[in-house]
C-alpha cells in the first residue's frame, strides 16, 4: 500500500496468531470503540454496526471505521481475541476475562465510545 494516508493492514503470517509478522506502518492505534444495533436484514437478523477510531501511525491523524457484521460476524471478532489470549496463557486469559468484567461492572459497554 503506497498511499500514507490510508489505514491498512499486512498480516504476513496467519491471521491473528502469535507467530504472525505484521506491518504496522499504516495501521491505526484504536483509542475508542463504539457499537450498536442499526438495523435488520429482511428476514429480521440484526445488524451491528461497531466503530472502530484511533490515531493513523504515518500520519497521526484521527481516523475512524464502521464495520457491518452478522451476529457471526461479532461472534468471530470475540473468538479471535480469546483465542489469542488462550494462546498466550491463562495469565492473559484471566486478564481479558477481568478486564471485560470490569468494563461491564462500569457500565462501558453499549455507553457508544470505549477507551481502547
Amino acid at each position: 500500500m503506497d498511499d500514507q494516508q490510508t489505514p491498512g493492514s499486512a498480516f504476513a503470517g496467519p491471521g491473528g496468531d502469535l507467530g504472525a509478522s505484521v506491518d504496522t506502518s499504516h495501521a491505526v492505534a484504536m483509542t475508542t470503540v463504539s457499537a450498536a444495533v442499526i438495523g435488520s436484514t429482511a428476514d429480521s437478523t440484526p445488524v451491528f454496526g461497531v466503530e472502530l477510531a484511533g490515531q493513523h501511525r504515518a500520519t497521526g491523524q484521527r481516523n475512524a471505521q464502521l464495520y457491518l457484521m452478522s451476529l457471526d460476524g461479532c461472534a468471530a471478532v470475540v473468538a479471535e481475541i480469546t483465542g489469542i489470549a488462550a494462546r498466550m496463557g491463562s495469565a492473559w486469559t484471566d486478564a481479558l476475562a477481568e478486564r471485560v468484567s470490569q468494563l461491564v461492572a462500569d457500565g462501558a459497554y453499549g455507553a457508544g465510545s470505549t477507551e481502547g
